[in-house]
């Protein structure tokens, strides 16, 4: 098995499980660091050079993800540039030579992470078609850019600054040029396995290969981006043996926007949810760049949101109020599906049987065309869980609800569907009385847990700022933005 690291085509020697960070600085490639092992702070910051880049005549396009928490067994053909393979051989990148000029290095730990995700937003620029846009704009999209990388010394505004001057950099990328040509893309792996048959990451691309997988190891683990089951190996120090990873299933990897509804495969990561449902929903949109970082977005999927059982998931109160439906497979072949709310039974359990597994999320596209809002809570603005997650859509005028649809995430052990609250809402006209019973009524509906992100108390408080707001903005009323806070 190999991968290509900076151009050149290097054996996965050790465990396929090992991750990505280990197997980078066991080989020498020590200016990817480690800071958090949890894919929070960015200091271990890589790309990844999109696959369609080995196919003649396709965009090329580098996605960044947090090498700490991601199994180098999952890139076996793939191709990695860490912040070692940056430089040409006579000068540096514009990301790196921007962080010079601006004197945006503080202690300097956490400063190729930067540079590696300032990287591919001039990668990913430079590539496409550039767009001319204000100071605040891109500032803006530094900012965006570098949401997942944490800087030790507050030292932000040179940062930013770097950024922007190294979007502002003509630049003709380098990083691509050999890429055809890499000894490890002649290999066409279908899976990808150890010499131990107790140890491995398997990379099946059908669903049958999949089932075949799950057969005959009945114990591995199911992985797409990792970003939440490789916790368990870093900071619970448990071994994975056997990881089957779904990154190349086709039939979980598919995105499809039919006349009547969308069905997004349970691989399907975030970043490309964004580029494909951009235009129908910006709400959505605004939510999932507050879903992890960039790292994480390019990486975590749907299907891992739902199936972790998380209460903080941030997706179930998304669907649940489109009206959405979890296509669940299994190794027998059968095929059935589950509302969301019937699929949640208890804190992180669900209805999945042993050999069954989440296959796509489907729901009924003219739900994006009603009106629809998600809010979140978080005790930062970028890269954090949700202490109160709110998802409302309503149908109908401005004075009369003919249908509501209410879900709350983070309240409890489970995501909820506030059916009393609905039928409330649809059964009178919508004055400012019928608004304040339904806030009331959250007290009874809701009974709100109290841990280390918010007290019962003020999760309810946040509940019923979130339905007041959803009911106002329904109404037509003109309300004061939602400002977010950002360092200098």
């Amino acid at each position: 098995m190999k991968v290509e690291i900076n151009q050149k085509a290097m054996q996965i020697d050790g465990e396929p499980t090992e991750t990505v960070l280990e197997f980078l600085r066991r080989h020498g490639l020590k200016g990817t660091k480690e800071g958090c092992a949890s894919g929070d702070c960015g200091a271990c910051t890589v790309m990844l050079a999109d696959t369609a880049i080995h196919a003649g005549g396709q965009r090329h396009s580098f996605k960044t993800f947090n090498a700490c928490i991601a199994p180098i067994g999952q890139f076996v053909g793939e191709s990695i540039i860490t912040v070692e393979g940056l430089a040409s051989q006579d000068k540096l990148h514009p990301a790196q030579q921007s962080m010079v000029d601006c004197h945006g290095s503080q202690c300097g730990f956490c400063t190729p992470g930067f540079v590696m995700s300032l990287a591919a937003l001039v990668e990913n620029d430079a590539i496409g078609s550039r767009v001319t846009m204000d100071k605040a704009s891109v500032r803006q999209r530094v900012e965006q850019g570098i949401s997942g990388n944490l800087c030790r010394c507050t030292g932000y505004k040179p940062i930013v600054e770097a950024g922007q001057a190294a979007l502002a950099t003509v630049h003709k990328s380098w990083l691509y040029a050999d890429a055809c040509a890499s000894e490890s893309q002649s290999e066409n792996v279908v899976a990808g396995k150890s010499d131990d048959a107790n140890q491995g990451v398997y990379l099946p691309e059908s669903l049958d290969e999949m089932n075949s997988l799950i057969t005959q190891f009945p114990g591995a683990r199911l992985i797409a981006g990792g970003t939440d089951l490789m916790l368990e190996v870093t900071q619970l120090y448990q071994d994975i043996d056997q990881m089957i990873s779904v990154n190349k299933v086709a039939e979980l990897t598919e995105l499809n926007i039919g006349k009547e509804t969308c069905r997004i495969g349970a691989a399907v990561t975030y970043h490309d949810i964004e580029l494909a449902l951009a235009h129908m929903s910006p709400s959505l949109i605004d939510l999932l760049h507050r879903l992890g970082s960039t790292q994480i977005r390019n990486r975590g999927t749907l299907g891992g949101n739902f199936g972790n059982g998380s209460p903080i998931a941030d997706m179930p109160p998304v669907f649940m109020v489109l009206d959405g439906v979890l296509n669940i497979g299994s190794t027998s072949g059968n095929e059935r599906s589950s509302s969301i709310q019937e699929f949640y039974l208890d804190y992180r359990q669900t209805s999945l049987a042993a050999d069954e597994y989440i296959v796509s999320v489907e729901f009924p596209i003219k739900t994006l065309a009603n009106f629809h809002r998600f809010y979140k809570n978080s005790k930062r603005m970028e890269d954090d869980i949700s202490s109160v997650l709110g998802a409302f859509r309503f149908e109908g005028s401005p004075n009369q609800i003919s249908k509501a649809a209410i879900a709350f995430g983070g309240m409890a052990a489970m995501p909820i569907n506030l059916k009393e609250v609905e039928t409330k809402l649809e059964s009178a006209v919508l004055s400012d009385g019928l608004i304040r019973q339904a806030i009331e009524m959250l007290s009874v509906a809701m009974q709100p847990m109290t841990d280390v992100r918010a007290s019962a108390a003020y999760r309810l408080r946040m509940a019923e700022t979130m339905l007041e707001r959803a009911l106002r903005e329904f109404r037509g009323e003109q309300l004061p933005q939602v400002t977010e806070v950002r360092h200098a």
